[in-house]
Order: C-alpha cells, then structure tokens, then sequence
C-alpha cells in the first residue's frame, strides 16, 4: 500500500475522532494532522504527492461533512422541541418556616 491509500496516524485519530463526535479534540488534532502532512508532503514528489494531498483534502471534506450533518441533526431535534407552557415561577414558599 502506498502513502497516499493510507491515512497517517494522526489522520487516522482525527477520524476517529470525528467519527466519534468529540470535535474539541479533532480541531485539536487538526494542529498536528497539518505539521505531518507539511513532513510528508516535503518527502514526496510527482504523482505520489498529488495522491497524498487529494487523500488530505478528501479526509478534511469528509470531517467537514460530518461536522455539519451532525449540527443539521441538532437544529432538526431542537426545532421539534415543544415548550408546553411557559416558564411559570415557582410558588412562594417562605424559607423561614420550618414545619414539623
């Protein structure tokens, strides 16, 4: 398997990841997938680095998606959300009565 048909370490926990919906921690990872993709993308030449930058660009699409179906999802969820009455306050007890 060449470079480009597999994602890197790091590319592969950003998926996971994202996969996983924890998005602090693929943005977080975001820092270092680009620092090995600058590394390898130095250490290739010609076709193979054209492979390994489209297989970047089609990781970092696929987490955009992801991230924006699950917000989709959400806004979806909360718009169907009824509030059957509003906020009433709470009756007025008085704390300084103590029964029993």
């Amino acid at each position: 398997m060449n470079t480009a048909q597999k994602l890197t370490p790091v590319g592969m926990a950003l998926r996971v990841a994202v996969e996983q919906g924890r998005f602090a921690d693929a943005q977080a990872l975001l820092v270092q997938y680009r620092e090995e993709l600058e590394q390898l993308l130095k250490e290739t030449v010609g076709a193979e680095r054209d492979r390994v930058f489209c297989r970047a660009m089609e990781t970092l699409e696929w987490g955009r998606k992801c991230a924006l179906a699950g917000r989709s999802h959400a806004a979806r969820y909360l718009m169907h959300i009824r509030a059957t009455a509003p906020y009433v306050a709470a009756p007025a007890a008085h704390t300084w009565r103590i029964e029993g």
